[in-house]
């Protein structure tokens, strides 16, 4: 089965939507200190050494922390130069 153009265009849209994710993904593997690898395209970052169930957890769990962190900066400094957020 052949896939068609627009699809594909459609993939590696979504594939460059979810780099920031991916590269918070490795960066918790960094921290850990565990070996991982991505292939472009893959919506998953595989890890070459087996990983405990906490250790799964935080990295599945990093980049929303990352993400809520930055969000509660944006609306702190927001609230302190009272600018309204919509």
């Amino acid at each position: 089965m052949k896939i068609s153009e627009s699809s594909k265009s459609s993939y590696q849209l979504v594939s460059i939507l979810f780099l920031p994710v991916i590269v918070l993904y490795l960066l918790a593997y960094y921290l850990l200190g565990k070996r991982c690898t991505y292939r472009w395209g893959n919506f998953d970052v595989t890890p070459l050494e087996p990983v405990t169930r906490n250790e799964y957890l935080f990295m599945r769990l990093f980049p929303a922390a990352v993400a809520l962190l930055g969000l509660g900066l944006v609306i702190g400094i927001s609230y302190l130069l009272n600018i309204p957020v919509n």
